[in-house]
């Protein structure tokens, strides 16, 4: 009921308010109905009052921004000196205009390079997700993309946390942080595949414990689909003419739910506390967090498809295990030699795969991906923010747009992926127009999908890569010549080589530009009875690449395997031991690659022994 429901969340804030002086607060695991902003006002008192010595400190500057800061200052310490916890939700105006404007003026406007330098004081070596304690009052500019208000105003990065109530959407001014109760345990889930070393260093209290007591804690932990995801397989679902479920209660435990953090942008996936409290040093969060993708949506969310389903396709969960992988070793191997951390660029890494013991039925297509009979899973990686990189206009949280593509550490990135020929872009131009890295780099009209972190040093989300025919890594990640000149057919790629005779005979065997279209006309027939409607468009149906498509790697294909076949777990050893075989050795011939100027050298190729 309606009173008890409200009774627990009464009960919840009175054992929260006796720990609010202790260095170490306990988290309840699940929060009941109840007023949220209450919760998140109680978190930023605590923030305002770990790191008070500082927040006096700033005083001065806050008050050229807001003259009646030191008023808003001497209620809350009134209230938090004297011992009154009490007192802090009858002036939670006051907390959120202290907290706000010292976030957005002191602690947090900076570039996000000077935010990665925050990487290194976490176990994980990287930010986590925000929390109350990032609170900033977004101005409206910031929600309305008023393109006509001071850019000086905007953080420049997306790390910081934006509450809101009612509709939540993920993209736009409906998009805020949350808390969100009620995600609810799914029964009988398996580990397909952990980075169990990776585990053990992340969380401390995984050290002693046996991989089988790893799976168990992370079924535990990270088995979990939100209200909103089981409305929509349930009865009345969107969905659930799509799914092979009889009845939810056979695959839920409705005794067992816990809550999670919803960031922005983060439409189907959350973030839950999995220790036993937090606190703060030196001005940092300090919790042990997890972040699970594939959860469901938000229960309040409305604008949504049946292409975007809310859930996670096993083979896109194998495909990103396997790149992050691969990129996360990349940039181990290239910047070895780095001895500053903030200049150094690295992943978002992937924990583990979870079966969620729900698929499609047999015969029938995934909407959100057009695989027949899909299962679905969970991706179990670290905890992380995501980047914003504009004020003026909707942002899709995560994608580093063109713009902030020119920065050095991104040019880096690109750089050092395409001198491998491992690429996110929506068509390979350096590889079909024969086009050197070096060059290519500066080629603005190509459409990269890079998602990274608040840093933009972590990348995040990839199941968007792929690698070229001409790829220095070992042959099991190359797409073939063939799949190269196919997905040059089905697309608009042949535009990029149509005024190269040379191209136009290698790749559609004519160097006659008069004859291209009759050959992409000739091929369409077949290729529409592979790939639908859509050939012929600049991209797919489903995918962002028709290279994507196309891929025809060993890699590829070891990612529709696994993701169709659940008779092994974790505890097999062969899922991972497969991939890490093929990933590049811990060995290079020495180059650099810099965007410096410099007097010319003699220029080393990029090799990585595989």
């Amino acid at each position: 009921s309606t009173q008890s429901t409200w009774g627990l969340y009464f009960e919840m804030i009175e054992g929260l308010k006796e720990h609010f002086y202790d260095k170490e607060i306990p988290i309840p695991k699940d929060i009941p109905e109840g007023d949220l902003k209450k919760l998140e006002t109680f978190f930023m008192a605590k923030y305002i009052w770990e790191c008070r010595d500082a927040i006096k400190t700033s005083l001065p500057e806050l008050k050229k921004h807001n003259k009646d800061i030191d008023i808003h200052y001497a209620k809350i310490f009134e209230c938090l000196d004297a011992k009154k916890v009490d007192g802090i939700f009858a002036i939670c105006d006051s907390i959120a205009t202290l907290l706000g404007l010292y976030n957005w003026a002191a602690r947090l406007h900076c570039s996000p390079l000077d935010l990665a330098k925050l990487h290194q004081y976490y176990q994980t070596n990287i930010i986590p997700c925000q929390f109350p304690s990032e609170y900033v009052n977004a101005p409206d500019f910031w929600l309305n993309f008023s393109a006509s208000l001071e850019e000086k105003k905007w953080l420049g990065h997306g790390y910081y946390w934006q509450p809101g109530e009612g509709l939540k959407d993920t993209a736009g001014p409906k998009d805020y942080d949350s808390f969100e109760g009620n995600f609810y345990k799914i029964k009988n889930t398996k580990v397909l595949v952990a980075d169990y070393d990776l585990l053990r260093h992340d969380f401390t209290c995984l050290q002693k414990k046996s991989d089988k007591e790893i799976n168990e804690w992370l079924t535990d932990e990270c088995s979990y689909l939100s209200e909103g995801q089981l409305r929509r397989i349930g009865a009345d679902g969107d969905i659930k003419k799509y799914m092979a479920l009889e009845k939810i209660d056979e695959f839920i435990d409705f005794s067992r739910k816990r809550f999670g953090i919803r960031q922005r942008g983060f439409g189907r996936a959350a973030a839950f506390i999995t220790g036993n409290g937090i606190s703060y040093e030196k001005g940092l969060l300090k919790a042990d967090i997890i972040s699970v993708k594939g959860c469901g949506v938000h229960k309040l969310a409305t604008d949504y498809t049946i292409k975007e389903n809310g859930l996670l396709s096993m083979v896109d969960a194998f495909k990103e295990f396997a790149y992050q992988k691969l990129i996360q070793r990349i940039a181990d191997i290239t910047q070895s030699k780095i001895t500053d951390p903030s200049q150094k660029w690295g992943t978002v890494q992937s924990y583990a795969i979870i079966d969620t013991g729900l698929k499609i039925k047999p015969g029938v297509e995934n909407p959100g991906t057009g695989y027949i009979g899909e299962r679905f899973g969970l991706t179990i990686r670290q905890a992380h923010s995501r980047f914003v990189g504009v004020y003026d206009e909707p942002a899709f949280f995560s994608v580093v747009g063109p713009d902030s593509q020119k920065h050095p550490i991104m040019q880096l990135y690109k750089q050092t992926l395409l001198s491998l020929g491992v690429t996110s872009e929506q068509e390979p131009v350096g590889e079909i127009t024969k086009c050197p890295p070096e060059k290519h780099i500066s080629n603005e009209e190509t459409e990269w999908n890079i998602q990274s972190d608040a840093t933009m040093s972590r990348l995040v989300d990839f199941s968007q890569y792929y690698s070229v025919p001409s790829s220095k890594l070992g042959e099991q990640w190359k797409m073939s010549k063939a799949a190269l000149i196919k997905g040059i057919k089905l697309g608009w790629s042949w535009k990029q080589i149509i005024e190269n005779k040379e191209l136009l005979k290698e790749y559609l065997g004519t160097s006659e530009k008069e004859e291209v279209k009759k050959i992409l006309e000739k091929c369409k027939p077949e290729y529409t009875k592979e790939f639908g409607a859509y050939v012929g468009d600049k991209k797919p149906k489903y995918s962002w690449s028709w290279f994507l498509e196309v891929d025809d790697s060993a890699v590829s294909k070891w990612t529709f395997e696994n993701g169709n076949n659940f008779s092994k777990g974790a505890e097999d050893k062969e899922i991972l031991g497969q991939l890490t075989k093929w990933l590049p050795q811990r060995h290079f011939q020495n180059w650099v690659i810099s965007f410096k100027k410099k007097k010319k050298k003699k220029k080393k190729v990029l090799c990585v022994d595989t």
